[in-house]
């Protein structure tokens, strides 16, 4: 899949923790990923504080080479606000703190719901992307991008073969605004066949159409997370 994108608001100078695209695609099979070992593991509670506010609390194991990096897991809390509004990219500012398991237990009391979760980073270099100056379009090559992407589980076991991907862009954008002047836009095309694996029926969050909406409400709804009651049950 190709899918080309306009980022007018890349340039804006605001902190931000987080400048991501977001996309959704469908695997055949896990065979690729069940061979990949270096990934993390993540169960992650979450309770909203409002319309643009939201709370989490995670615990994450990773592993290298199919070993786990750490005996015990890492616990943090996060809260994550939204940022300036943007029409393709997902701007964020986030406030982490490093918590304990008794914190994690706590908050399991009181989460409203529970992802369960396996990240893999994949680095693809040498991205291509155009910018456009005084009204010329010039092709440049950003070193890397990172896709993360997120395959969701339920406790029983059953994996969604939809995934989530993040495109992780404030250094591309960094490396943009250091090596190259006068930038008005950025276009960039997504290319998902440079990934090793196969992917099919993707899609940008923020461009999705009525029933790719659908799609997503339900894949939350059913799939990629549980509604919790009192006590995380």
């Amino acid at each position: 899949m190709v899918t080309r994108i306009l980022s007018t608001e890349s340039f804006v100078e605001e902190k931000q923790k987080e400048t991501e695209l977001t996309l959704y695609a469908k695997v055949n099979d896990f065979e690729y990923f069940d061979k990949v070992k270096t990934y993390r593991e993540i169960i992650q509670l979450q309770a909203s504080l409002g319309a643009s506010q939201n709370c989490r609390c995670r615990k994450e194991m990773r592993y290298k080479d199919g070993i786990a990096i750490s005996e015990t897991p890492n616990y943090s809390f996060t809260v994550k606000a939204n940022g300036k509004k943007s029409r393709n990219l997902s701007i964020k500012t986030e406030y982490n703190f490093t918590v304990d398991e008794d914190f994690f237990q706590y908050f399991l009391e009181t989460a409203d719901t529970r992802q369960i979760k396996k990240r893999y980073t994949f680095k693809v270099s040498d991205y291509e992307f155009k910018i456009i100056s005084n009204g010329k379009e010039k092709d440049i090559v950003v070193p890397y991008l990172n896709f993360e992407i997120d395959i969701f589980e339920k406790l029983n076991g059953y994996r969604s073969n939809w995934v989530k991907i993040d495109i992780e862009l404030d250094k591309a954008f960094a490396y943009i605004r250091e090596n190259y002047d006068n930038v008005d836009d950025i276009v960039m095309s997504v290319k998902l066949s440079l990934l090793p694996m196969a992917l099919k029926q993707g899609f940008i969050e923020k461009e999705a159409t009525a029933e790719q909406k659908k799609c997503l409400e339900d894949l939350w709804k059913y799939e990629f997370k549980d509604t919790l009651g009192k006590k995380g049950l």
